[in-house]
């Protein structure tokens, strides 16, 4: 693996040196024509660098297809698949004469069944951490073989070459071929999800984010390729880098800006997605000074971001995937903040990071109650005709954002403690009181307007679950791929099969489950929020009991009075309809204030339970 990098950085320095002094030689016409190395050196030579590229390809796709089949990775075959590798009806053994065609000389294979050999999880683990590696090199090669595709016609200096064909070209010879690095990625991706403990590869998906002047998705992946068990440690000096540039280019920016005139009625500029995406980089940016300096340079930056994501949020003027990376983001910044903390300023900036992750949860949170009270209004029997547009686009956000909360439920109500009591030297995230207040309300809404019972539980990992494996800062908290216990009702269905609406009713339950999780743990101020899941517990039990009684007498009854039976039961649903009571939907009435039922019999269209 250090022989095949240690070629290609030979190979990329004496391009490098060539294509200067094709430059050179473009410019200073001085020089004999015999002393300057010509465009067909360096024709030659890229050549030479492609067919290299070329057989280490080979090399190691056939050296990735020996791991998966030597060690039975049967985990990694799906991955092959994708990368059109090998396919899923290719079998498992070399044919006799697979030999004869072997120009790398790997070692023959055993003929003892590779399935049978019986290997440890550590063993496992780390075979899987080899073929996943061998998958970034595949990754590289694929990176560099579209990075130096003469393809691309660039200028390389000089004059070009005349003739008859040139004539009338113009700079049509000079216009760039746009640069796909799809293969690359799909490298990147399947090693990342065989190995999501590794940064390795999301470091390298940050690189491919970077040759699309994508800063915000580079910051993405570079937090990805450092908070997970086995960091990346290069990543943290090529995202310090990246940062400083753009913190660099920001004040330049702003010191060739004249300074607007103050309006007649000053007014907060409405937000915009693509300059919110710069304030949240330069943020991350400014995180990596102390305290004093972040404020000399930007004054309540974190607070105005809050705002714009907040405003972004209520106007849907974010994407899903841009909600969510947000809030992913400010957890990794945090996670790293935690790593290296160990002075007084890194002890105040951790408050700052800590009080602005949950300042963005807090806003996600104002946005989910407002949600909430429209979606009551909804009268419908399908409980996804009743997510909002703006609900649905946070529902992702909201579930890693309460996955967190669970993860690091400790750190938050230690640090209410330890704000009582020893102010010094402990991070103090304001804000706390009024964050439980709202969580507290958000969570009563949730389950008032979308009953746990009715809805699907989660049995699957989402797209999000997926795209965060490995994340520290979400712990073992996300749904894993395969529960350690099967039940008979679990669900078979492929990913592809569970329609879109369903899967939202189950970032609702989830999310849900999360709340009532966190309440039960002693600490958390969420008394009221307790009292009404237990009341629903109390009431459904008892539900059940009348239920299955009221059964029981109905397979009692005579044939003969069957008829009359009926019409009774009939007549008393229809009774029932109009004169029934909700002992769940009075206890929540009764909590969240709400006027009871009786006194609005004329307006009443909808079961009582889903006001608010």
């Amino acid at each position: 693996m250090q022989t095949s990098y240690a070629l290609i950085s030979v190979y990329k320095t004496r391009i490098a040196a060539l294509e200067h002094a094709l430059h050179e030689a473009g410019t200073q016409r001085q020089h004999p024509r015999s002393q300057r190395p010509g465009p067909v050196e360096y024709r030659k030579l890229m050549q030479r660098f492609k067919q290299f590229l070329s057989i280490e390809e080979k090399f190691w796709t056939q050296l990735v297809v020996r791991i998966q089949r030597q060690f039975a990775l049967s985990e990694a075959r799906s991955a092959l698949a994708t990368l059109s590798i090998v396919t899923d009806t290719e079998p498992e053994v070399d044919d006799t004469d697979a030999e004869k065609h072997d120009h790398f000389r790997f070692p023959p294979e055993s003929m003892e069944n590779a399935s049978s050999q019986s290997s440890t999880a550590p063993q496992r683990s780390s075979r899987r951490a080899t073929l996943s590696k061998a998958l970034v090199v595949l990754g590289d090669l694929a990176r560099y073989r579209e990075q130096y595709n003469e393809g691309a016609t660039r200028s390389r200096g000089g004059p070009e070459r005349g003739g008859r064909n040139a004539r009338g070209r113009g700079s049509q010879a000079d216009l760039p071929r746009t640069k796909t690095y799809d293969k690359a990625r799909a490298c990147y991706e399947c090693a990342r999800d065989l190995m999501p403990d590794d940064g390795n590869a999301s470091h390298q998906l940050a690189i491919l984010a970077s040759y699309q002047k994508d800063t915000f998705e580079s910051l993405v992946q570079y937090y990805k390729a450092l908070c997970v068990r086995f960091a990346y440690d290069p990543a943290a000096e090529n995202m310090g880098n990246v940062l400083s540039k753009f913190l660099e280019a920001w004040k330049r920016r702003r010191k060739s800006r004249p300074a607007p005139a103050p309006p007649e009625e000053p007014s907060r500029p409405k937000a915009n997605p693509s300059s919110f995406k710069d304030n949240v980089i330069l943020l991350h940016a400014l995180w990596r000074l102390d305290v004093k300096e972040m404020d000399s340079i930007a004054p309540k930056h974190d607070e105005n971001v809050v705002k714009e994501f907040s405003e972004l949020v209520s106007d849907r003027g974010l994407s899903i995937d841009t909600i969510t990376k947000v809030v992913i983001i400010a957890q990794g910044a945090l996670c790293e903040c935690r790593k290296v903390n160990a002075s007084a300023s890194g002890v105040s900036m951790e408050s700052r990071i800590a009080s602005h992750v949950l300042a963005l949860y807090h806003a996600l949170l104002q946005s989910g109650i407002t949600q909430l009270d429209e979606a009551a209004k909804i009268v419908e029997e399908d409980l996804a005709m009743r997510i909002t547009a703006t609900f649905r686009r946070t529902l992702p956000a909201l579930r890693i954002a309460s996955k967190w909360l669970r993860m690091n439920l400790d750190y938050i109500i230690g640090d209410a403690r330890k704000a009582t009591k020893e102010p010094k030297g402990c991070p103090v995230i304001s804000g706390i009181s009024t964050f439980w207040d709202v969580y507290t309300s958000f969570a009563t809404r949730v389950v008032l307007v979308f009953p746990p019972t009715s809805l699907p539980k989660l049995q699957r990992p989402l797209e999000e679950d997926v795209d965060s494996r490995g994340y520290l800062p979400l712990g073992n908290m996300l749904a894993q791929d395969t529960s350690p216990t099967e039940t008979e009702n679990e669900d078979s269905r492929a990913p592809e099969q569970v329609h879109p609406n369903e899967e939202q009713l189950m970032r609702i339950w989830d999310i849900g489950h999360d709340a009532r999780l966190i309440a039960e743990t002693c600490g958390t101020p969420m008394e009221s929020f307790r009292a009404q899941f237990s009341l629903i517990d109390s009431v459904g039990e008892h539900e059940l009991a009348v239920t299955h009684e009221t059964a029981l007498g109905k397979n009692r009854v005579s044939p003969v009075l069957g008829s009359q039976s009926a019409m009774d039961d009939r007549q008393s649903e229809e009774d029932a309809r109009t004169e029934t009571t909700d002992p769940v939907g009075d206890a929540f009435r009764e909590v969240l204030g709400v006027p009871s039922s009786e006194d609005e019999q004329d307006e009443i269209v909808w079961n009582p339970r889903y006001v608010i």
